[in-house]
């Protein structure tokens, strides 16, 4: 019997990892795994087989090897009886991760020498964005960044007027 008719055998037994119409759960079983949970772990133990595939011993210790138990999984998922541990995909990959599986988020900015100058009334948003180049457009930037003087205005109540 194969390595992953074993696994599906063994989990398909545990209601967790089965829905209704008795089709195995492979990304709960993906997530329990991420998480190191013991209900996963004691059934992958109780399995020889499967000991010696997802686990290594240290110290009569058995440590599991989440990240080769999780690429088992989703190679599986899309090339069920190939040769190969690659996914039918092609794109770019960060630490053997797609960008689509990564969980970091990046900000890029394209203009980091510049300022934008912006507006939050309708009359600017037909306006086309400026971006005041650090060299070019020192003054606009350093007037934009120069302190406003707030005028004609009234406090009414106890609270004193806000310090500008």
């Amino acid at each position: 019997m194969k390595i992953y008719e074993t696994l599906i055998s063994e989990l398909k037994n545990e209601p967790n990892f089965v829905s209704d119409e008795n089709d195995f759960k492979k990304w709960v079983v993906i997530d329990k795994a991420r998480i190191y949970d013991k209900e996963l772990l004691e059934i992958l133990l109780k399995n020889d087989e499967l000991k010696n595939e997802f686990f290594v011993k240290v110290d009569n210790v058995f440590v599991f090897k989440q990240d080769y138990f999780i690429q088992f999984l989703e190679a599986k998922k899309y090339l069920d009886d190939s040769y190969t541990k690659f996914k039918n995909k092609i794109g770019l990959t960060i630490n053997n991760k797609f960008l689509n599986q990564q969980n970091d988020v990046s900000l890029i900015w394209p203009y980091k020498d510049c300022v934008l100058e912006g507006g939050a009334s309708r009359d600017e948003m037909k306006k086309d964005e400026i971006f005041f180049n650090e060299i070019l457009a020192r003054d606009e930037i350093t007037q934009l960044f120069d302190s406003k003087v707030l005028t004609n205005y009234n406090c009414y109540g106890a609270t004193p007027p806000p310090k500008i």
